[in-house]
């Protein structure tokens, strides 16, 4: 749908790209089969009332499905059906991003095997009869709410990259990644490449394993100055990312957001509603400490910090209900920036300071239509680099991995401080910096590369 539901004919056949925001909805009675050997369900109902046999009657299951949150204008089928509206301005509640336009409706599902299926979050490319039915819930108020429904015909999951991408990518060039480095660099990290290859690194991680726990690598970047009065308050590396990768999202953390709004979704009186941290897998949160005030977090602010940090490190979200809460695996990236040496609240895989050496005066808070876009196919390559590696994989060989074990054997005789963890660290690096390159094997070479990044770093933190 590219316009908003009520612009199209009752019962139109229209395809909705969504996310499933709830799945706590009761499911409905229908009649399957009307008495003149009609069938029901789906949107149709005869005009007057009729007696029916019980043994007609069956359930469907509903559903909330939403916009998916963060997704990038590009990643849509056609870049012009982007339509900033908010539809279906009632239940805004269900959705992650607090104003945020989107569109919101009611999904029911005639197909049990289907219904079971599905899970909060996911996302999925849903086609289906479109009508405008009474809310579905138990509160009495809810018959007198009506929303757009679409009766489901057929679905198709989506990628976490939302366009299908093959690892590694046709004729990978080291050239093309040094380019991405230097324009994310340039356009909106003062020209720091060090930090922009971090933030490649990051953005392309996932979970690779929950057990032992390999998960994506979060970032923190620190000296990162605050906005001027004068300027936007949206950091441009916002926009970079956006323009690279298919879904992001900005979550400001200010007094006001942490206090007021809601991080964890959470029932009230049977309505699950959405929070900032609702997303698919695949999605990159940037967070930004840099509009933090005077002032004291409430006892509503500290959960929803919590929730992030739980999040970050374990990858799982607590959804809030009356008498049981219930953890949901993520795959979610984050981002920190802060004005500070580290991050305020919460500890990160890396944390990495920005240096604005070569660029003293740059503006890090410079709008989306500032920035200076490489040309559309160097784009779409940049594109086709971060999401072939990010669902790609890469292996370490027998010679690479006695290499690793003799480095490994005399670094900790040499140190007595390198412990197992800081080995299990620094293979994600070196498997990250392999799969940024489309290389199939962490190669020897690839691994003194990560060793040389951390040393970077940690001689970077020192000053």
């Amino acid at each position: 749908m590219d316009k908003p539901p009520e612009i199209y004919a009752p019962g139109a056949i229209v395809a909705f790209h969504g996310m499933i925001q709830d799945t706590s909805i009761s499911p409905e009675l229908y009649v399957a089969q009307h008495s003149n050997g009609e069938c029901g369900g789906w949107g149709m109902h005869d005009a007057d009332s009729e007696d029916f046999e019980y043994s007609d009657l069956k359930e469907c299951s509903v559903f909330w499905a939403t916009s998916i949150p963060g997704q990038s204008p590009w990643a849509l089928r056609n870049e012009q059906d982007f339509v900033a509206h908010n539809s279906s301005v009632n239940q805004a509640h269900k959705y992650p991003i607090p104003n945020g336009p989107h569109l919101g409706l009611q999904l029911k599902v005639y197909d049990d095997a289907l219904s079971k299926a599905f899970r909060t979050s996911d996302i999925f490319s849903f086609v289906g009869i479109l009508a405008s039915e009474p809310l579905s819930r138990s509160s009495d108020d809810s018959a007198h709410v009506v929303v757009p429904t679409l009766h489901l015909l057929y679905h198709k999951a989506l990628p976490t990259t939302l366009i299908p991408r093959i690892y590694p990518m046709s004729s990978p060039e080291e050239v093309l990644r040094k380019e991405l480095i230097a324009w994310i660099a340039t356009e909106a990290l003062a020209r720091d490449e060090t930090v922009a290859e971090w933030v490649l690194l990051s953005a392309i991680s996932r979970v690779q394993s929950r057990h032992p726990p390999i998960h994506p690598m979060s970032l923190t970047i620190s000296k990162f100055p605050s906005p001027s009065g004068s300027t936007a308050s949206t950091p441009t590396i916002y926009h970079v990312l956006s323009l690279l990768l298919p879904l992001v999202t900005l979550v400001p953390l200010s007094l006001e957001v942490l206090n007021t709004t809601l991080f964890r979704p959470e029932s009230k009186e049977e309505d699950l509603h959405s929070g900032w941290l609702q997303h698919p897998k695949g999605a990159l949160l940037l967070l930004t400490e840099n509009s933090m005030s005077e002032g004291s977090i409430s006892n509503h602010g500290v959960p929803n910090l919590q929730a992030a940090q739980e999040l970050m490190k374990d990858q799982t979200l607590e959804y809030v209900f009356p008498f049981n809460n219930f953890k949901f695996d993520t795959d979610i990236n984050f981002i920190v920036t802060t004005e500070g040496r580290k991050s305020t609240f919460f500890s990160t895989d890396v944390n990495i300071p920005l240096n604005r050496v070569h660029m003293p005066t740059a503006d890090l808070y410079k709008a989306k239509d500032s920035i200076t876009l490489p040309p559309v196919e160097k784009l779409e390559r940049f594109r086709e680099l971060l999401g072939c590696a990010k669902v790609g994989t890469t292996v370490i060989n027998d010679p690479t991995a006695q290499h690793i074990e003799n480095d490994f054997v005399k670094e900790r005789a040499n140190t007595g401080q390198y412990t197992p963890d800081d080995l299990i660290k620094r293979m994600l690096v070196a498997k990250l910096v392999a799969l940024s390159r489309h290389q199939s094997e962490v190669s020897v070479e690839v691994w003194d590369y990560a060793k040389k990044m951390e040393q970077d770093l940690k001689e970077r933190l020192q000053l």
